[in-house]
């Protein structure tokens, strides 16, 4: 299955939403499984459903992501303000 970059981008773009909203303003912790199911259903929304996107993989862009990589970090089983 083929997703084109605009809808990825979409998906990723609602994941930062929520990280900057509730994990650096609220300062909550938030599962990776709940972003990760998050982010299929953006691309399920988006007409791209992808339902085998891992978590590991999302750790991986959020980690590197230069607008979040230095203000989050990541424990066993949450995201967490940094």
């Amino acid at each position: 299955m083929s997703i084109s970059i605009s809808e990825h981008d979409v998906a990723y773009g609602a994941i930062k939403t929520i990280v900057r909203e509730r994990v650096l303003r609220n300062k909550e912790m938030l599962s990776l499984v709940y972003l990760r199911d998050q982010f299929r259903d953006e691309l399920n929304r988006q007409g791209s459903p992808n339902w085998d996107y891992r978590s590991s993989k999302l750790k991986g862009k959020l980690s590197m992501d230069k607008d979040l990589a230095e203000l989050i970090d990541f424990c066993l089983v949450c995201i967490l303000y940094a």
